[in-house]
């Protein structure tokens, strides 16, 4: 499969406001957890922690709030606060939080040591317990979620078990720790199931692996394996990156051992974790220095707050504000063979719009549902930068709030949204290839000409062809666009070549300049008239567009060539093909279609149709296209991802079963007939009853349970109108497979010719009489 992104959904916003507590964590954080089996959820819930302001517990299904707790303007938290179902009681939950300052502390009681919990029921109504609270022995870095348990990391590497109901402390640090002067800072902390970390060895039980990575000069990363209420020590390394700045910008490591290492100057190091047998396990890098790191243009990306987060196995997501643009651009990249493999833009929230992109804090953290697999949810958190110093004008005898500034001295607000992306398991050269020319745009100089995979060379006519089209772009001159394209293609057809196939780098190029698939606004120069004519020349590939082909024209509105990139383009994912279904059923409902074209331009753009097409005719087409009739577990699980309304999967139904009741009455000859001259075409918005009942049987599958939840009875009717129709239809199939060995020489011969027996006859008289075969011809020498 391809990487992907979906469209991303808002799960709350949050007033940075009057008063925004200082210090250097972010204004807001956000952890994912997965629900328990007995909740009414499937999505997991998000916990937001909120700097001057409280936690809140939202569920993922119905983005609603389900447990808030307002702690105060001076309340300030070290690290995310997780919750997670109660051991003991599934319906029950508990919510943790490591506060480092509040009202309710003293002096003495703040630094990062101190946890408050609260447990609440999530059932026909949540009902929340008073508050408990503990103080550790050393400030606390992070808390992870361990079966029947909770991990408390502190910020020199210590761990700790919390029982999370009595708060009993169990300390899990090695023995005799070698003696440091100057205790490390935990930079990260990564955990894994151990049944996910592919590179431990295989003699060790179940357990989570905790990785730490500690702040030095070289840097160590530390590892073990929790058992219980057992360590195991895996064992320690140097690290060293490659870049010459010693900043550290984002780390980010994934369960199959691949570190990866990124500095604001945009050197993107890869390593490779391997334990080797020993007395004791010990961690080593596959080399050092590591070889060919990634070099990033800082020139088109604020790098110095980009984040980075594994997907699976070298591919990982990077997120980071452009430089040019009030834009964020996401990223698919596999460091492996050092390539993009795909690109998504997210318009600024407008609510960050004063902060500048270089200011804005991103955070990126993978879903608990996500594992291993395809599909991943990852929780993206933007939050504007920390309020300024007070000024040391300030007279003496009046301090200021040591937690809070002044009303507003921050502006803008924190987001906290759902990216669902879709990322293949493991790195393949097949996805790679193609891909040099997109990745050589992020790159610099240096390091797009001399790494990474070297890109077809374009001929001179290909070259000047995109001076041509830039240009003309730059202008907002459609008109040139169009003459130009449909010059070449001219061009192309009155030379006599021994293959024509234009360049795929030259390909991706010109896609790229004409549908400028990052561009979410619909209102840029584009020529639908040449997108037509390459798509009829069958010169395009989804391949060829970040994003996929059927989005980027989605985007330019021109769903025309939407329905001809459906015949003409075979590589379409499942992805794109759902995603454009479900844009034309939201278009049928009275809510405005949010990308519908702003008409006032004063911009010479090719007048481009953005009537989204009828359902029924579009349907027949896309079915007629092989991703979507074949049932596959891309198809499912596009199917669950966007479409979730339940009348507009009763919509499409509705149009199948119609299909299904045509194709009973129609005459369906069991033997392949030669076309005849003066024959009527079939009807092109009737598909093949193979397509129908593969398309059908598989969104049922998907979307059965939220079919039987629509607030409407229409569904009960039409679902069991439609499991009449398939029975019949599965029957008649079952029936007619009695035929195959019958008729098997006809179906091998391709068609029945009506005049197949005069022809025989003819041939046999030519044979036996005064014809001759090839085999009666025979040499005589006399």
């Amino acid at each position: 499969m391809k990487a992907s992104f979906g469209e991303p959904f808002v799960v709350s916003t949050h007033s940075a406001g009057q008063k925004l507590v200082k210090g250097t964590h972010p204004h807001v954080f956000a952890t994912h957890s997965s629900s328990s089996s007995s909740s009414s959820t499937s999505e997991g819930l998000v916990t937001v922690s909120v700097q001057g302001d409280g936690v809140h517990v939202y569920d993922l299904t119905s983005l609603h709030s389900i447990s808030s707790y307002s702690l105060g303007p001076a309340t300030s938290f070290t690290c995310p606060a997780i919750s997670h179902s109660n051991w003991k009681n599934n319906k029950t939950y508990i919510t943790h939080a490591v506060i480092a300052s509040s009202s309710e502390l003293s002096s003495e009681e703040e630094g990062d040591r101190t946890l408050w919990s609260w447990s609440w029921s999530w059932g026909e109504g949540v009902e929340s317990s008073g508050k408990k609270s503990c103080r550790l022995k050393e400030p606390i870095a992070l808390l992870l979620s361990l079966p029947e348990h909770v991990l408390v990391v502190s910020k020199t590497g210590s761990l700790t078990l919390l029982d999370p109901e009595s708060h009993a402390q169990t300390e899990l640090w090695i023995s005799s720790p070698p003696p440091q002067p100057h205790p490390s800072e935990i930079l990260r902390v990564w955990s894994f199931p151990r049944n996910e970390c592919k590179f431990l060895p295989g003699d060790l039980e179940d357990g989570m692996v905790v990785v730490c990575l500690m702040k030095g000069n070289p840097m160590t990363l530390q590892s073990f394996v929790v058992q219980g209420a057992t360590l195991l020590d895996l064992g320690s390394c140097s690290l060293r990156s490659s870049s010459s700045d010693s900043t550290l910008g984002s780390v980010s490591l994934s369960s199959t051992g691949h570190l990866s290492l990124l500095s604001p100057d945009g050197t993107w190091t890869l390593l490779t974790l391997t334990f080797t047998p020993a007395p004791a396990l010990t961690t080593a890098t596959t080399t050092s220095p590591p070889p060919n790191p990634i070099n990033l243009s800082s020139s088109l990306l604020s790098l110095s707050n980009a984040s980075i987060l594994a997907l699976s196995s070298t591919h990982i997501l990077l997120a980071a504000p452009s430089l040019k643009t009030s834009e964020l651009y996401f990223h698919i990249w596999d460091l492996k063979f050092e390539v993009l493999l795909a690109i998504f833009a997210l318009p600024m929230p407008a609510s960050l719009s004063s902060v500048p992109s270089e200011a804005v804090r991103i955070s990126l953290e993978k879903s608990g549902n996500s594992s291993m697999g395809t599909a991943h949810e990852v929780v993206v958190t933007l939050s504007p930068p920390p309020p300024p110093p007070p000024p040391s004008t300030a007279k003496k005898g009046k301090k200021k709030d040591k937690e809070t500034t002044e009303p507003g001295s921050s502006g803008g607000r924190s987001s906290v949204l759902i990216l669902p992306v879709m990322c293949p398991t493991v790195s393949t050269l097949s996805n790679a290839i193609g891909r040099a020319m997109q990745s050589r745009k992020w790159m610099k100089e240096s390091e797009s000409s001399n790494t990474g995979p070297v890109p077809m060379p374009m001929g001179e006519d290909e070259v000047k062809v995109l001076e041509d089209v830039k240009s003309a772009l730059e202008k907002n001159r459609v008109k040139d666009v169009e003459n130009v394209i449909l010059g070449w293609v001219k061009g192309r057809g009155d030379v006599d070549l021994d293959d024509d196939t234009p360049s795929h780098t030259f390909m991706c190029e010109l896609l790229e300049q004409l549908l400028q698939p990052t561009k979410q606004s619909p209102n840029i120069p584009y020529s639908s008239a040449a997108t037509q004519k390459l798509l009829e020349d069958q010169l395009v590939s989804s391949s060829m567009v970040g994003g996929g082909l059927l989005n980027a024209l989605r985007l330019r509105n021109d769903w025309p060539n939407v329905e001809l990139a459906l015949e003409t383009v075979k590589d379409l994912t499942e992805h794109e093909l759902v995603r454009s279904l479900s844009h034309v059923l939201s278009s049928r409902s009275p809510r405005t279609h949010e990308e519908n074209a702003d008409p006032s331009t004063a911009m010479d753009v090719d007048p481009t149709p953005t009537t989204v097409p009828q359902l029924k005719p579009y349907l027949a087409k896309l079915l007629s296209h092989p991703s979507a009739s074949t049932p596959s577990t891309s198809l499912r699980h596009a199917f669950r991802t966007y479409l979730t309304d339940a009348l507009g999967i009763l919509e499409v139904l509705k149009v199948v079963e119609g299909w299904l009741e045509r194709w009973l009455v129609l005459d369906v000859s069991v033997l392949p007939m030669a076309p005849k001259p003066n024959a009527k075409p079939s009807s092109p918005e009737l598909p093949p009853i193979s397509n129908i009942l593969a398309f059908t049987n598989t969104l049922l599958d998907s979307t059965f349970l939220l079919l039987l939840d629509a607030p409407t009875a229409n569904s009960k009717k039409v679902l069991e109108s439609i499991q009449g129709l398939v029975e019949i239809h599965s029957g008649i199939i079952d029936a007619s497979r009695g035929l195959g060995g019958v008729l098997e020489p006809f179906v091998r011969s391709g068609v029945v010719d009506e005049n197949a027996g005069k022809k025989r006859r003819k041939k046999f008289e030519f044979d036996t009489g005064f014809g001759s075969r090839r085999w009666r011809f025979e040499e005589i020498v006399l």
